[in-house]
């Protein structure tokens, strides 16, 4: 934040945060943040600097990034603070907003929104902002998770994974699920129509390597399967011991922040929902995925590059082989 002056305990530019050179800490009320692997992991994912010879790059690798502590070091976060964030993001000037985190709750998707308003005029004041929003699905679509929680938790259709569901409301928002290395949904990954897009998120670290004389499958376990990012200085396993390597929805939804942020920044003109719909536009039908999203699509930054960089308008998204023909509203495509 350059209208700050670091630790001089003033609120140089006026916005009601005093010293938020980095962002905010919601929960503490301070500029501090808490180190903590799941957001310092996400924030690599999405713009860790590249082409310095130094640990993994980003998606897009050329960025700023703005951190909104909405845990407190702890482990669930409150929707005020999330909200807060949201506004504070979108009056801070961020044209894209990650949110991995979310819970699962057992209602119809429909209901909720008809009668939750929860985070929604958070989104709606982004929306109006012309800020687009990428949300982890969650990470409840696996066998353990249908016998110990409720069957098919993981439908993205049937119940309520908030705040993502709210993509189901916004054009401007991807909930996001999650691929794994050979392009099927990630066994963890929360499935179905309603979710907007699939982004590389890792999975489990047991691998086939090879067969005994009987021809019983040998398995590994090896973490080079989920993906590698950043954490908090000191506290990894690769490297110098500021790299990791995790899995999850959280780790696919930031892939598509920094997609979107490349997008954006191809064309000022690009409005938050047009970078959806160029998002999807872009994206491979990848059967693999077994109807686990929408059409789907699973997120291709090049040839999404390619529309933004040839940006005509809405109308630059007719014609390109989709399974719904585009119409100048969108509607297909948000």
């Amino acid at each position: 934040n350059p209208g700050e002056i670091p630790g001089n305990g003033i609120d140089d530019d006026g916005n009601g945060k005093k010293d938020d050179i980095h962002g905010w800490n919601f929960v503490k009320n301070t500029p501090v943040m808490d180190a903590a692997k799941h957001g310092t992991h996400v924030a690599g994912i999405a713009g860790a600097q590249g082409n310095n010879q130094i640990g993994v790059s980003g998606v897009a690798w050329d960025t700023n990034l703005m951190v909104l502590d909405v845990f407190g070091g702890e482990r669930f976060a409150d929707d005020k603070n999330i909200s807060n964030a949201i506004y504070y993001a979108v009056d801070n000037g961020a044209k894209v907003i990650n949110l991995s985190l979310g819970s699962r709750n057992k209602v119809d998707p429909q209901l909720y929104l008809d009668n939750v308003e929860g985070y929604k005029k958070a989104f709606q004041y982004a929306y109006e902002n012309d800020v687009f929003i990428a949300i982890a699905s969650g990470n409840e679509g696996d066998e353990w998770d249908d016998r110990n929680k409720w069957d098919s938790v993981g439908n993205f259709d049937l119940y309520t994974s908030t705040p993502a569901v709210f993509s189901q409301l916004f054009g401007n928002i991807a909930s996001v699920g999650s691929s794994n290395a050979q392009n099927f949904k990630s066994s963890y990954s929360n499935y179905g129509q309603s979710i907007s897009i699939s982004a590389p998120g890792g999975d489990g670290g047991s691998v086939m390597v090879s067969e005994d004389e009987f021809g019983f499958k040998q398995y590994v376990s090896t973490p080079e399967t989920l993906i590698l990012s950043t954490v908090p200085v000191g506290t990894g396993t690769v490297g110098d011991g500021n790299y990791g390597y995790t899995a999850g929805t959280s780790m696919a939804s930031p892939v598509i922040a920094g997609m979107a942020g490349l997008i954006r920044a191809q064309n000022a003109s690009i409005s938050a929902p047009e970078t959806l719909a160029i998002l999807r536009a872009g994206a491979i039908q990848n059967s693999r995925l077994n109807s686990g999203v929408n059409q789907n699509y699973q997120a291709n930054l090049y040839y999404s590059l390619q529309l933004a960089q040839n940006w005509q308008g809405p109308d630059s998204l007719t014609g390109i082989g989709q399974e719904i023909a585009p119409v100048l509203n969108l509607s297909s495509l948000t």
